[in-house]
């Protein structure tokens, strides 16, 4: 098992970022923003002038492309047009950076409608993002987001089949699932066969905020012990999701509401926080953690 993080929630600066995963032991991280700059912005001269030779004097590596593809609404052709353009730059980009993972969404729901009825044109749409990633060695992985089209299992289940041979893999976030009502070991266990990569993220049942990992009904403990016995040896990464940090106004659509911000922690405690509660709760099983 493998620890890595968005330490975009630590602070702007990529270089501070890289210094606070290595201050932290961390040697991946997941790159969603950069210098204030969403991922899906950023340039390929960026990349390899910049970003690339900051991550190989630190020795860090990334885990994974934490894009916003798929985190538009349906009907908006004009924004999926420009989401089309951008995967293929973020293709590129993580193979300039030797990432083998990318993260997609499922698409806003227009107010008002039934997810039912836009079925067909969320698998349309997902499969013209996919056919950008065929064939290049980056594994697309569908996330559970709330809010969005693939927020329950049954949905994912749907999308997963579908993209079966395409190489479309799961992203499982326990604390979207508790967001939505749903009882992440119920989910995980049915998604299982789909899941590739994990999100460390956990949320309260009753108000949906997020708390400290293992501490609300994300399941965690039992979802780390089902991993163990199951020898994953992929990654772990790190979304606590505790503070307020500049982002989040770019990832979500309810912004602040869902932040546990009734402790005065700093962003890089609050990570450190969560950095320590999963190595104990995966140490609860007596393997090795890499981070």
């Amino acid at each position: 098992m493998k620890i890595s993080g968005f330490t975009d929630e630590i602070c702007d600066s990529f270089e501070g970022q890289l210094q606070a995963a290595q201050s932290l032991g961390m040697e991946y991280i997941s790159l969603r923003s950069a210098d204030g700059v969403n991922v899906g912005a950023l340039t390929m001269p960026t990349i390899v002038q910049k970003i690339k030779p900051l991550l190989e004097a630190y020795g860090i590596g990334v885990s994974s492309i934490g894009s916003p593809l798929g985190k538009v609404a349906l009907g908006d052709e004009t924004a999926f047009d420009e989401q089309l353009a951008m995967a293929a730059r973020l293709r590129d980009i993580a193979l300039a950076l030797g990432c083998r993972y990318i993260r997609l969404f499922s698409f806003y729901l227009p107010e008002g409608t039934e997810a039912a009825a836009w079925s067909q044109e969320v698998e349309r749409r997902l499969g013209q993002l996919l056919a950008v990633f065929a064939g290049s060695g980056v594994t697309p992985l569908l996330e559970n987001e709330k809010e969005l089209y693939g927020d329950t299992p049954d949905r994912c289940e749907a999308l997963l089949r579908a993209f079966a041979g395409q190489g479309l893999g799961l992203i499982f976030d326990p604390a979207n699932f508790v967001q939505v009502g749903v009882d992440p070991l119920e989910a995980f266990h049915r998604l299982k066969p789909w899941i590739r990569y994990v999100h460390i993220k956990d949320a309260d049942r009753e108000s949906g905020i997020n708390v400290l990992c293992g501490t609300g009904g994300g399941r965690l403990p039992e979802l780390l012990q089902e991993l163990r016995a199951e020898g994953y040896d992929g990654f772990l990464t790190l979304e606590p999701h505790l503070v307020e940090f500049s982002a989040l106004s770019q990832l979500e659509q309810n912004g602040g509401q869902y932040l546990n911000t009734g402790e005065t922690m700093s962003p890089l405690m609050a990570f450190s926080r969560q950095l320590e509660a999963v190595k104990q709760l995966w140490k609860q099983g007596k393997q090795e953690v890499r981070s």
